[in-house]
């Protein structure tokens, strides 16, 4: 039996970080962990095929729908396929489980899905299906917001890949409003189709972030947010404050593996902060630094800028304005968080 559950009324937004969908890693279970982490921070489920919803025996719908309801929002579905029919019908289960949004795959380059599944990263090549599909979704799911999860382009082999082209502006176009699409989260590689696998299509197409950026510019009225490389860009971006389409900027950017490798530093961070806050307000004579020092252990050695953001905190202590979670999460209006640990960049970021 469909369990169904109120629909968010609120404006949608991806905001300024996402969490992007991953196979056998964002499942109910991790952003469950995740939401434990990040407040505002959007969620995506791992892709589902629309078949696997509309066919499956009503038993196994939470498998694969489940969520942690009010307290896992904002949470996007992922829906896979190219049967407009279908998703149509399974953009309506999604709806009745009550997710903020429902965004399709057409970023996925495995042979299972973009090959012989023929959706993914192979529905690039076949934008009017896409529009197709879209509109279909929005009418199963009439009042949720329909996005799309692409790459910029896509290319037969990877030597194809070395020049990026223009093709994802055209895509674009071809599924924008008044198709109910007004948001997009682009993976910054062309996707190959034959002779590489997942793991070397995120590394081997080199990345070309002028062209979501240029995206982001030709089509004011979308919104996009990027996705793919390390988190140097992520940081940019964030730091921008670009947390408005309607100049041309890109709305925000989606992580994938960087915030899954490392999520406890965030956790351990706000959650030392807040119990730092509860410590300085009930101990009557002053311990700041004995309650900071293990914090100042967490970037011990030669990390990247360590030893400053140490010396920061070590600095600021002194300050009796600032409250100890402002002291411990100020690090990043600072300039001293370590910039190759995405945890700790990523948690200052969202929660700041």
């Amino acid at each position: 039996m469909v369990r169904t559950l109120p629909v968010s009324t609120a404006a949608f937004s991806d905001g300024a970080l996402s969490v992007a969908p991953m196979m056998d890693y964002t499942n109910r279970f991790l952003r469950y962990l995740l939401r434990r982490v990040t407040r505002r921070t959007t969620l995506y489920t791992e892709m589902v095929t629309a078949n696997t919803l509309v066919h499956c025996d009503p038993g196994e719908l939470p498998r694969f729908l489940e969520h942690d309801g009010d307290n896992e929002h904002p949470v996007v579905l992922q829906i896979g396929g190219s049967d407009p029919a279908m998703l149509r019908r399974a953009s309506a289960l999604g709806a009745s489980w009550g997710y903020d949004a429902i965004n399709l795959n057409c970023g996925c380059p495995s042979d299972r899905v973009a090959g012989s599944g023929c959706f993914g990263a192979a529905l690039m090549r076949e934008p009017s299906l896409v529009g197709d599909c879209c509109a279909a979704m929005s009418e199963g799911a009439p009042g949720v917001p329909i996005s799309v999860k692409c790459r910029i382009g896509v290319v037969g082999s990877a030597a194809e890949a070395i020049g990026a082209d223009e093709a994802g502006a055209a895509f674009a176009r071809a599924r924008e409003s008044p198709r109910g699409v007004s948001h997009f989260a682009v993976h910054a590689r062309q996707a190959v189709l034959g002779g590489l696998s997942p793991a070397q299509n995120r590394q081997v197409p080199p990345l070309h972030y002028g062209v979501v950026e240029r995206l982001a510019a030709a089509l004011p009225h979308l919104s996009f947010s990027l996705n793919g490389g390390d988190l140097d860009a992520a940081r940019a971006i964030l730091l921008a404050g670009a947390d408005s389409p309607s100049d041309g900027r890109l709305s925000g950017v989606m992580v994938g593996r960087a915030v899954v490798s490392r999520p406890w530093r965030r956790r351990l961070l706000e959650e030392y902060a807040a119990w730092g806050d509860a410590i300085e307000a009930t101990t009557p004579q002053r311990i700041r630094r004995l309650v900071l020092a293990p914090a100042l252990n967490l970037f011990a050695g030669s990390e990247p800028r360590g030893k400053k953001f140490r010396a920061a905190l070590d600095t600021r202590a002194k300050d009796d304005s600032l409250g100890f979670s402002s002291l411990l999460l100020g690090v990043r209006r600072w300039g001293c968080v370590p910039v190759h640990i995405p945890g700790v960049f990523l948690f200052l970021s969202v929660t700041m």
